[in-house]
């Protein structure tokens, strides 16, 4: 049955059980272990190294890696238990890394055939031009890695400038007794990269706290000793500088003179040399208790020799636990009793009590019953005695015991642990089998793909060049930077913001704001199990485990709460955390940083209730402008769409001799609100909601929400103290995105009401992206009509105090494919924009997600999608390579739920496509296009040989092709946004007027809403009938949005299901045509349907792949590798002059002289496999070409795995086949 796993210890008992031990540690030796490593350059040094202190017994992992010389992919590689500090020339990306799996690995095939006629300069006739060169990226030549068991916030590292930079840099670590400092050092001792000894000495020798190490590459008879070539009174100016500073500075030599920490050659003829040195200050002496080369070498026959210095330092250890909640259930059991409710009075101050109380008891039954782990627990493998006698010697490594003879014994034992599960390749397969276990590998996968450089924040630069070095100054900065106005007189010294002026004629709207248990119950089921705890330390998953118990005191606290129009004051704190935002070249402004607040657990089940009341009310109400599309029940895709139907629209008027002089031209002006959320006023907030007809009881609550409220910056390498912030909306809180829609609701009401003569103005919004769409009969009307307009945008934001980032506005001038005139290159004179050419986007712009180019071909949205599938692909090909990783049916997941969204974002606005009508905007290329990134991306789904049909893949996999996928995705939303009626159709009929007094041309959205109308009728007539014809009960199932979608989804998948059935039929029919053959490929002849991925599950990565190759004969045996025309080298004769080896042909015979190697011959009738054979007819009994391959496939590919000549393609992996003989094979 196996052993029983140890339980962890709860927070509570470790708590205790460290107090027990603290007295038992003060009489031992705190030792912290310093590595000083050259790696030379070279990842296999830096992989033997990491492998050699992770799994040797007689070695401990060290806390601290001094090095230099690191490989180009260190970053990608370094181990994830170490944080890596190394300075880069830029930011790095995946791109970056020179194993990134995206790379194209081979040179394109060239093309046979003349080349076209109008070839472009460079020699380049790709449609889709390749993205600009980055600059290469320099890394820096010392580094550092400090385990995490380290406590982040007791460390810093400091790069130098001038002519030593990347050869020096400094550890600060605070510890027990003060800062030390560990300097790493190297001295390539190189033209132009030499370095400069005394600027060295003046920044690593005046702390009196220093250790200084690394590769000098100097030679001096005072730590060369006998090892000392050359004459002594001769020795070159840098050593002897080197050894007159460090002993003017009091620094003493640790490294033992004559230890041999280089060697170059081998055998008598070696060159040995003391060359890696360590000093440190006098005042640390006493705490250095050893220092030596390694006993045992990470790489032997390799020059430079590891060493280690062992310190008597205690460092300040990250005592970060992580609470294992997935192994308890019974939180929600032993939460204490609130004992002293009854005698609470439930005023303000009693329910501040009241809400303490509530956390406190959770805190505390989750201290108790929920088991702890360390998040960075220390080095697991101490020092054994014979390693601890080695470092309390004299620092000479001690002979070693040679291994044991290898004998037969010995071998079968070797290769019956190699031929075992192994872990470590079969990890994605194994963390793949878990609940969830696509998604925990992708994310693990995603760590792999990103560079493991650990976070901080640089000496933040000011716009007037004011350098913030200090954490305490960049702190400041920050707050300064994100809550831009809090220092204002009437802002800083408020306490509370005021109540706003109610005018007592204004319609005030009903509100529900009552609740029960099982409200309360479902809001915490909401909360994401995963988040971060707030400032209340409480974690959503504990939360869900109490509910039970919690659920009715949550009850009393929140009806007190919305009684007395009070925010308890515990729920008000906030931890904001500072990330860095992606794609920047540099991070020394505070605008390259992003705060993201998380708020408190609890807090956060009121504001999600608050948060759904004042939904409710804008919804039923429609408090919010038309032209707000970040309003409840309305999305992106319907403001992309609107916002292209308009254009569209506008090149589509019917041609009369007016509009043919002058076509309609289109103008899009996008703002930017600098500091959207966080520079709100918050009197301003309450003013609107007043306004708007709120409640009062809602707007007191609000204005408790929203006053005395305190936020603590938590930076990667520091945090701040908690600070009063009394302007901008709260980020991370459910209230946040409507506090916001009804703070900017104003602006676009006055918008929407402005006029222009002879101009079209529409106004599309979407929370914080706002963008302004003018129409008129030329570009120069449309600038002048967006001037004034933002005259009106000007007002509003003095009013409101809000600023505008004119110089971040993206201007695009829409062009009509058809119209032949120049680009327009104007710009409305707007402070800021006006003579600002990065504000006008020419050639694409991205809105909401889409990509769009002035024509609106939509190439560049396609270019987009390319480059983030990219992303996703390179996850997927680190955790399902050809032989192991991800099961087929898991690749496929991750391709379903994390790739396609990517393909689809919003196909209902920009995919025109239609699989049975011509639209008027064609976007047949793109489609292609799309096409093809699905069939490469498939392609490492199944990561099968050679070049299947694509068609078969997709019958395979039961994937409909994307365009296929794209139109259904499409039409369901466009038939899901159709208004519906209480009679028949029981969908509104579309606007048809008559073809001689319709202005427009028939647009591709026409046609398209035309079938999605029908789709829709086609559902309600579907959800009728599974009434029974009852049209109450229908009439109530269609008004509810997701009982209508379900309907629709359901009959829009059979549409589709059918219509790919029929491609599948046609592929099907012409094949034989294309690729006569004697026999049907097993792949060729099922139906389409989910009958051909079933086949695929339960096996491995390695078998799955196999299985595609025999079912579709793209593998490796001479016949299909003939017909694929793969080459192989060929030796010419002797006769001929040339030796140089030739390429020919495959040839398609088999090894028995049987005229073409197939997988039909191999399993049927190959003599050589005669013998083998029988073991698969012993298995599943006498071999039927018709179940071969579908009711026996995996036994069948298991058996071909091992037997088929398929060179080394399946090696490793063919061990774990039933019908290996492991014996024969030793």
């Amino acid at each position: 049955m196996g052993h029983n796993r140890r339980s962890k210890p709860t927070a509570k008992a470790r708590r205790e059980g460290q107090e027990k031990a603290k007295d038992r540690d003060l009489a031992k030796k705190w030792l912290v272990s310093v590595d000083q490593v050259n790696f030379r350059g070279s990842r296999e040094l830096e992989r033997k190294f990491f492998k050699f202190i992770r799994t040797t017994k007689t070695w401990s992992q060290p806390l601290i890696i001094v090095g230099c010389d690191g490989s180009d992919s260190l970053a990608w590689n370094c181990p994830n238990d170490y944080h890596l500090e190394i300075k880069s020339s830029r930011t790095l990306d995946e791109t970056d890394n020179p194993q990134d799996p995206i790379w194209p690995r081979k040179k394109p095939r060239k093309r046979r055939g003349r080349k076209p006629a109008n070839q472009p300069v460079g020699g380049s006739t790709t449609d889709h031009p390749p993205a600009p060169e980055k600059p290469p990226v320099k890394m820096s030549r010392v580094f550092f890695l400090i385990h995490k068991s380290i406590a982040r916030e007791s460390w810093d590292v400091e790069w130098y400038d001038g002519v030593n930079s990347e050869m020096v840099a400094t550890l600060h670590m605070a510890t027990e007794i003060g800062t030390i400092q560990i300097h790493s050092i190297y001295n390539p001792n190189q033209p132009e990269q030499t370095m400069n000894v005394p600027e060295m000495l003046a920044k690593t020798t005046v702390s009196g706290f220093d250790i200084v190490m690394g590769d000098f590459n100097l030679h001096h008879p005072a730590w060369s000793g006998p090892l000392f070539r050359g004459d002594p009174t001769k020795t070159p100016l840098p050593a002897r500088q080197l050894q007159e500073g460090m002993a003017n500075a009091n620094m003493r030599l640790q490294t033992i003179p004559g230890t041999e920490t280089f060697r170059s050659g081998k055998g008598e003829d070696a060159i040995r040399s003391c060359i890696d040195l360590n000093f440190a200050s006098e005042s640390l002496q006493g705490r250095i208790q050893s220092c030596q080369v390694y006993e045992e070498d990470p790489w032997q026959g390799i020059d430079h020799h590891p060493s280690r210095t062992i310190l008597e330092i205690e460092p300040f250890q990250d005592t970060t636990l992580r609470y294992l909640y997935d192994k308890v259930d019974k939180v929600r059991q032993v939460v204490r009793p609130l004992d002293e409710l009854s005698g609470i009075e439930l005023d303000r101050g009693g329910v501040d009590k009241l809400a303490e109380e509530v956390v406190e008891s959770l805190c505390t039954a989750t201290d108790e019953t929920v088991p702890t782990d360390k998040v960075h627990p220390p080095p697991k493998k101490p020092p054994d005695q014979k390693a601890r006698q080695l470092l309390d010697g004299d620092g000479i490594p001690s002979s070693e015991p040679k291994q044991p003879p290898v004998n037969s014994r010995t071998k079968e034992r070797h290769h019956l642990r190699a031929t075992k599960p192994n872990p470590v390749r079969d990890a994605f397969h194994i963390m793949g089998e878990s609940s969830n276990g696509t998604w925990k590998a992708a994310r693990v996968a995603t760590r792999f793909s990103q560079a493991h450089i650990a976070q901080n924040v640089p000496i933040l630069i000011d716009a007037n060049g004011v350098a913030y070095v200090l954490d305490e100054e960049k702190q400041r900065h920050l707050f300064d930077e994100f809550w831009k106005g809090r220092d204002k007189p009437e802002i800083e010294n408020m306490t509370t913001v005021p109540f706003p002026t109610v005018d007592p004629e204004r319609t005030v709207y009903v509100m529900d704001l009552s609740f029960d248990e099982a409200e309360i119950k479902r809001l915490i089921n909401h909360i994401r199990g995963r988040s971060s705890p707030g400032f209340d330390t409480v974690h959503g998953q504990a939360l869900k485990l109490a509910r039970e118990t919690l659920a009715p005191y949550l009850v009393i606290l929140f009806r007190a709460c919305i009684r007395l129009g009070y925010f308890p004051a515990c729920f008000k704190s906030s931890l904001v955390r500072v990330v860095p935002k992606p794609g920047k070249k540099s991070y020394t402004s505070a605008k390259s940083w992003r705060p993201i607040a998380i708020p408190t657990s609890i807090g956060k089940v009121l504001e999600r209730f608050l948060a759904n009341c004042l939904k409710k009310v804008a919804i039923d109400n429609l408090l919010l402008p038309r032209s707000q599309y970040g309003a409840p029940g309305k999305s992106t895709t319907q403001c992309m769409r609107t916002l292209l139907d308009t254009i569209h629209r506008n090149w589509s008027r019917k041609k009369t001799r007016l509009v043919m002089r002058k076509l309609r031209k289109v103008t899009k002006m996008g703002l930017d609100i600098a500091g959207a959320f966080d520079r709100v006023n918050r009197a301003l907030v309450l003013q609107v909601l007043a306004d708007k007809g709120i409640p009062e009881p809602f707007l007191r609550i609000m204005q408790s929400f929203l006053s005395d409220r305190y936020i603590s910056l938590k930076l990667p390498d520091s945090i701040s103290g908690n600070t009063l912030v009394n302007i901008g909306i709260p980020q991370g809180s459910p209230l946040s995105p409507l506090l916001f829609l009804f703070f900017t609701a104003p602006l676009l009401e006055r918008l929407e009401a402005q006029k222009v003569d002879n101009v079209t103005i529409i106004v599309f919004s979407y929370v914080d992206d706002t963008y302004i769409v003018v129409t008129s009969q030329s570009y120069e009307d449309n600038c002048l009509a967006l001037e004034k307009l933002h005259h009106t945008i000007a007002q509003w934001a003095q009013e409101t105090g809000t600023e505008f980032s004119p110089n971040k506005y993206s201007i695009t001038h829409f062009k009509n494919p058809q119209d032949k005139s120049p680009n327009c290159q104007l710009l409305p004179n707007i402070p800021g924009v006006a003579g600002n050419s990065d504000v006008l986007k020419d050639k694409e712009v991205k809105m909401l997600g889409i990509t769009l180019d002035p024509q609106l071909g939509f190439k560049s949205h396609v270019d987009d999608i390319e480059r983030r599938v990219n992303k996703k692909l390179r996850i997927l090909k680190i955790m399902a390579k050809r032989k192991v990783g991800l099961t087929v049916q898991k690749a496929r997941d991750f391709y379903m739920g994390s790739i396609l969204p990517i393909l689809a974002y919003a196909c209902e606005a920009w995919f025109f496509y239609s699989p049975t009508e011509t639209l008027p905007q064609s976007l047949k290329q793109e489609v292609n296009r799309l096409e093809s990134i699905q069939y490469k991306v498939l392609k490492d789904v199944t990561a099968y040989f050679g070049q299947s049909p694509k068609q078969v893949v997709m019958k395979e996999l039961h994937i409909p092709s994307i365009s296929e996928y794209l139109y259904r995705r499409a039409q369901v939303g466009r038939a899901l946004s159709m208004d519906i009626q209480e009679k028949k159709p029981y969908v509104r009929p579309l606007r048809n007027e008559p073809s001689a007094q319709r202005q427009y041309n028939k647009l591709s959205t026409d046609i398209l809403n035309k079938e999605a109308h029908k789709l829709a009728r086609r559902a309600a007539e579907v959800l009728l009938l599974k009434n029974g014809g009852d049209e109450e009960k229908f009439l109530k199932a269609w008004r509810v949005r997701d009982k209508r979608k379900k309907v629709i989804n359901d009959l829009a998948r059979q549409d589709s299901e059918e219509r790919s059935a029929e491609e599948w039929n046609k592929y099907r029919c012409k094949r034989p045509d294309k690729y006569p053959s004697r026999h049907r490929l097993a792949s060729l002849r099922e139906d389409w349907g989910h009958e051909s991925l079933d086949l695929y599950k339960d096996l491995r990565r390695g078998e799955s792949t196999l299985l595609l190759e025999l079912r579709t004969e793209k593998i490796a045996l001479n016949g299909p590798l003939h017909d694929m025309r793969i080459r192989r080298p060929v030796q010419p004769s002797s006769e001929a002059g040339d030796h140089t080896p030739e390429e020919a042909v495959l040839s398609p015979a088999c090894t028995c002289g049987h005229r073409y190697q197939t997988v039909y011959h191999m399993f049927f009738h190959c003599p050589e496999l005669d013998s083998a054979r029988q073991k698969l007819v012993d298995c599943i009994g006498r071999l039927d070409r018709d179940t071969l391959l579908t009711v026996h496939a995996k036994p069948a590919t298991q058996w071909a795995m091992v037997f088929f000549p398929l060179g080394s393609q399946y090696d490793n992996i063919r061990e774990d086949s039933p019908f290996y003989d492991r014996h024969a094979s030793a």
